[in-house]
């Protein structure tokens, strides 16, 4: 295969391979395989720059492939700087793909000027916002790490070199703190939803099948680190990974039950009570916090 770029003017749009159609559905092995989800009765489009035959190849100048999945809803106000945020990094090797849900707010609209740097989107009824990240994930290229950025949410800023056998977490700033969260991994992750997907690229090679827990309505990605985490596989911090996030993502009011049922099916009883203790605390402080502003 040839490598070449569509435009060397966007992260997505570079370090491309063409090959032949057809193409495989569903099932991702290689690299060279571009992969579309199976059919669906009320899809309302797709498009790309797969569905051009471009696919974005692993090692190139050394940088691994890295997959930025984007799961949209309704948010024309917010999907375009998003977009932007993905296309205008300088890493090279960036593969972005958008799956919506149907939206009918003009945020397809939004897609489809873009769709020229998109690698891959699709528009179709899901059953939820765990459901595409699933999805997603599906049809994610196998060799990549894999990043999830909801709408809204912003990617300030990717290392130039990235470890593909590790995951790497970065920093987060949360609407207008100053402040990044306090990221970390470790036995806080036991209690706690430590870390932000915004900054958190996992190796699609630990887990090729879509990782989450339909079960779980608020913290299946929690739960999903949580379960990384006991295989033990290394979390490495990368200060030099930047993201923002947008402040009313699903998980920004805590669910102390489900968070502790997760704790308690990973690990164990005790666990399972800090946690409860931890995640009440948190909405105490949320609370007076509150109060006081």
């Amino acid at each position: 295969m040839t490598i070449q770029s569509v435009s060397a003017e966007y992260s997505t749009t570079r370090n491309l391979s063409k090959v032949k159609l057809p193409v495989q559905s569903m099932l991702n092995t290689t690299s060279e395989l571009l992969v579309f989800p199976p059919p669906h009765s009320k899809r309302l489009g797709a498009g790309g720059l797969r569905q051009q035959g471009y696919v974005k190849s692993n090692g190139v100048d050394g940088n691994l492939l890295i997959t930025v999945l984007t799961v949209v809803f309704n948010a024309v106000d917010s999907i375009e700087d998003t977009i932007l945020s993905v296309i205008n990094q300088s890493y090279d090797n960036v593969e972005f793909i958008i799956i919506d849900g149907g939206s009918t707010d003009g945020t397809l609209d939004v897609i489809r000027k873009y769709e020229h740097v998109i690698n891959y989107w699709i528009s179709e009824p899901d059953g939820g916002i765990y459901d595409a990240m699933n999805k997603g994930w599906a049809v994610s290229s196998s060799n990549s790490s894999i990043l999830f950025m909801g709408a809204g949410d912003r990617l300030l800023k990717l290392p130039d070199h990235i470890d593909g056998d590790k995951i790497v977490y970065g920093n987060v700033r949360i609407g207008q703190a100053i402040k990044y969260y306090p990221s970390s991994n470790g036995w806080r992750l036991k209690i706690g939803n430590t870390l932000h997907h915004q900054a958190l690229l996992v190796p699609k090679k630990l887990h090729l099948n879509p990782p989450f827990n339909l079960a779980y309505k608020v913290y299946a990605d929690f739960d999903f680190n949580q379960r990384l985490y006991k295989l033990g596989y290394p979390f490495v911090f990368n200060p030099d990974f930047i993201s923002y996030a947008a402040p009313d993502g699903v998980s920004a009011n805590l669910n102390i039950k489900e968070m502790a049922k997760i704790v308690l099916r990973n690990f164990s009883v005790f666990h399972a009570f800090i946690s409860v203790v931890y995640g009440t605390y948190q909405v105490s402080k949320i609370k007076i916090n509150k109060l006081i502003n």
